[in-house]
């Protein structure tokens, strides 16, 4: 899906800038590419109920991150509600994806405030970190699966109606919902975004006594990355030399080709990875990137990639897939790619991470 998407949101946004925003068509190429956008997203929550949804990973402050949304999380309950943040100063890092994390905290703030309803309640969200062993990480939804160590802990607790122990058991299932109305994926996806970070999750509730929501994700020694590029920047960049692109999909080949020739690249193309590697031997001296998809016949993006940082480490390689960068980041043994692009891509997001790995 993330593919058609990919050829079908790249040629609109081609023939929109051929055209000029002058054409009686602009509006209906406008329709095409918000309609492509919405089918993305959608494509997105499946991915995140599947628990493979993060699909832009870095490291993150979850204390920064809260502290950045209290205007949101403020704007999510009543005035009825009284709102507690207590941030642990000591917290490491996480690895993931900020607006996944941030989707996931204020699906529990708004679940808290619908339990808390037009009562007079009060909601607390929190940080912390602790080492989980064994015997306490079996007890989670997918704690089994994890293994001991340092975790990142988020909760959020509210003094609402609480849910008794049936309604407990089928919060998480797809489509389950105690509202009158409501028809999305809810804990469901939360459940899938926390799995998909390699984290699991706690939950403390009875009727009348409130809920509680607790999320363990593993922390990491890696520092916070500081975000030097400015849109400003990026809008006013041009580049020179070649860019090779690498993607058995003909469509998707020709949109990302495309939009690297607008940016005054030359283009070389393959269409396996085999291919691109014997591409890259012959022409490396004068490469400035590469786009390397991550499935394809003959050859993986994968071992591609290996292939080509054995010919030359300096040719930056970012990694095209429809999978999330998380799930892609599974199938790579070792080696990192210098940058990562999701299908589907836009060419201001293909031109962001061109801009980025060659700074």
């Amino acid at each position: 899906m993330n593919n058609l998407l990919a050829a079908i949101m790249g040629n609109a946004e081609l023939a929109r800038d051929m055209i000029g925003g002058e054409s009686p068509a602009d509006p209906y190429i406008e329709n095409i590419v918000g309609t492509c956008d919405h089918a993305s997203e959608l494509c997105k929550q499946m991915l995140a109920y599947a628990g493979k949804g993060s699909y832009e990973l870095e490291v993150l402050d979850i204390n920064e991150m809260v502290r950045s949304m209290g205007k949101l999380i403020r704007a999510s309950v009543g005035d009825n509600i009284v709102l507690k943040i207590k941030l642990d100063p000591r917290l490491p890092g996480v690895e993931g994806d900020l607006a996944q994390i941030q989707q996931l905290i204020l699906n529990f703030i708004v679940n808290s405030a619908d339990a808390i309803g037009t009562e007079t309640g009060e909601i607390k969200l929190s940080s912390g970190a602790r080492y989980m062993q064994r015997e306490a990480l079996d007890k989670l939804y997918h704690g089994a699966e994890l293994p001991e160590g340092e975790y990142v802990v988020i909760e959020v607790r509210d003094n609402g109606i609480g849910m008794d122990p049936a309604t407990q058991t089928k919060i998480f299932d797809p489509f389950y919902t105690t509202k009158e109305t409501g028809s999305g994926l809810g804990l469901s996806a939360v459940l899938g975004i926390v799995q998909g970070h390699h984290g699991a999750i706690q939950l403390f509730s009875a009727p009348g006594k409130g809920t509680a929501f607790r999320v363990y994700l593993p922390s990491t020694e890696q520092s916070v990355k500081e975000q030097m590029v400015t849109t400003v920047e990026v809008e006013a960049w041009r580049g020179a030399g070649s860019v090779l692109v690498v993607d058995d999909d003909l469509r998707v080949r020709s949109v990302a080709a495309s939009f690297v020739e607008k940016l005054d690249f030359d283009v070389l193309t393959a269409d396996d990875g085999r291919e691109g590697v014997e591409q890259f031997r012959k022409h490396h001296d004068h490469l400035k990137a590469v786009l390397l998809d991550m499935t394809m016949p003959v050859m993986g993006g994968a071992e591609a990639m290996l292939g080509m940082r054995e010919i030359d480490k300096t040719v930056p390689i970012i990694l095209v897939s429809g999978y999330s960068e998380v799930e892609a980041g599974k199938l790579i043994a070792g080696d990192r790619p210098d940058g990562f692009l999701q299908k589907p891509f836009k060419a201001k997001a293909l031109k962001s991470v061109l801009y980025e790995v060659m700074h």
